[in-house]
């Protein structure tokens, strides 16, 4: 089976006022996913001798995102603000690299490094509540507990999002 640590996500993001309530947010992310596995080959010879060698795989995979979201503040006092948010994300795969590390004690064996292109989109929904406070203008930090689902991607790629499409963030 394949494990799969959370991902993590970096990203900056604008906040525009619609009404005095309502804002829209969007922005740029970057987000790299990890999970491990493990692979076992087979190989055999002419003198019909078969040997299986096994490597345990690390993936790596790099997405660059946009998300929409819309923000309703439904409490404000002084510099700090709580809020309803809701949204969409649309990522697109950068990259995916592989790391394939032999856990067998075979003389001479190596570690196997791969990488391609990610195919497909992933789309995602998000739903929270949040608390962010003001230290200086224009500026905020943020604390928002959400859930998200991810849409299947279409794509080739077996993530943490396809294993486990609904996600507490």
């Amino acid at each position: 089976g394949r494990s799969y640590l959370p991902p993590v996500t970096f990203g900056l993001n604008i906040n525009l006022s619609l009404q005095p309530n309502w804002s829209i947010e969007t922005g740029i992310q970057y987000t790299q996913m990890q999970s491990t596995g493990a692979v076992s080959i087979n190989s055999s010879n002419s003198l019909q001798f078969s040997t299986t060698f096994s490597y345990k795989v690390d993936e790596y995979l790099y997405y660059l995102g946009v998300p929409i979201i819309l923000n309703y503040s439904f409490a404000q006092k002084r510099k700090t603000s709580y809020y309803f948010s809701t949204g969409l994300s649309i990522e697109k795969g950068l990259i995916a690299k592989y790391v394939a590390n032999p856990e067998d004690n075979f003389s001479g064996m190596q570690p196997i490094y791969s990488h391609n292109a990610i195919k497909g989109m992933q789309f995602s929904f998000t739903t929270g509540m949040g608390i962010s406070y003001k230290f200086i203008k224009h500026f905020e930090m943020f604390g928002q507990p959400s859930v998200s689902y991810y849409f299947n991607s279409l794509g080739n790629q077996t993530t943490i999002f396809s294993a486990n499409p609904l996600l507490f963030n």
